[in-house]
């Protein structure tokens, strides 16, 4: 493992957000450091209220992608609007987890690596949208988010670190940070009354394994992200610009900040020059066959055709 970040609380503390933490402080290519407040991960922002909105608007968070279901979007809302916030709705299309039963014969770790598999397949054009959101440096600070901020926001952070530079088991500890904060959140929905279900363990689960099983297979597939999100739509300039204002110009990280004092906007780097919107992404094939092989209904099968919806952003 090379530059892990250690002595670090990346996670930002709200009373009903349990999972927003930044992405900043991993090494990169050429020695360099993602840089921190740029880009952020959480769980749903629809909670967000009173003093915990205050501290939200307080970083300067010019741009949200939301990636839930739209169903999931009308259930429990969005998060606030404010004057220079952005707001895309990104809903990457894929198979719903309920229709392919969790086993213990497969583990835990297989089967999330085979939901990610099946959801950059099924969901690519939607997950190389929102990708090329985060390239635009324009946008940044960007936070990125789904329900509980682990599986379709975990998957694309890490296409965006990979891009980065940053190495497989540094993205694999940070998507393993879910964890603690799943649990709080399962928590404070048992306390509310408000949870619906007892969900199977894949569903709040976020081992490191998975995450490294989910990159081997996309590069056994793909080659790289970078080859993975070219094929799904993104041109070479976008993935320049991403390195280009998410990286730091030397190999010195920028400290970590106070986490909720007030801040303004961060000042770009030089502009690059506009992106084009990511180009239809070209069919990729389905995915490799996995061992032990998924559920009948999730294994070996071609990516459904992509709906209308597949890809498009809604922007507020």
């Amino acid at each position: 493992m090379r530059g892990t970040v250690t002595g670090v609380d990346r996670a930002l503390s709200f009373s009903e957000i349990f999972n927003f933490r930044d992405v900043g402080g991993y090494a990169g290519h050429d020695g360099r450091t993602v840089r921190w407040r740029r880009l952020f991960r959480s769980d749903s922002l629809s909670r967000l209220n009173g003093a915990d909105q205050a501290a939200f608007e307080a970083l300067g968070v010019r741009t949200v992608i939301d990636l839930r279901r739209p169903h999931e979007v009308r259930r429990d809302g969005r998060v606030p609007a404010y004057d220079g916030l952005g707001y895309h709705h990104i809903h990457p299309e894929h198979q719903d987890w309920d229709e392919i039963p969790y086993e213990e014969r497969i583990g835990v770790a297989r089967y999330l690596a085979n939901r990610y598999n099946d959801l950059v397949e099924q969901g690519a054009a939607g997950i190389a949208t929102a990708v090329g959101v985060i390239a635009d440096a324009e946008a940044a600070p960007v936070v990125v988010h789904c329900v509980a901020g682990k599986d379709r926001t975990g998957v694309v952070c890490a296409l965006t670190l990979s891009v980065l530079g940053v190495s497989d088991e540094d993205i694999a500890t940070d998507y393993a940070l879910t964890t603690a904060a799943s649990e709080r959140f399962t928590a404070w929905l048992r306390a509310k009354g408000a949870l619906r279900r007892e969900f199977p363990k894949p569903y709040y689960s976020s081992p490191a394994e998975a995450m490294l099983l989910f990159l081997t297979d996309l590069r056994d597939r793909h080659g790289s992200a970078e080859g993975y999100l070219l094929a799904a739509g993104l041109k070479p300039d976008h993935l320049d610009a991403l390195r280009t204002h998410l990286l730091t110009p030397t190999d010195t990280p920028t400290p970590p900040l106070s986490p909720l004092s007030p801040l303004s906007p961060p000042a770009p780097p030089a502009p690059p020059a506009p992106l084009s919107p990511p180009a239809p992404p070209a069919p990729l094939s389905p995915p490799a066959p996995l061992s032990p092989p998924a559920p009948p209904a999730a294994a070996g099968a071609p990516a459904p055709p992509l709906s209308v919806d597949q890809g498009q952003t809604h922007v507020v």
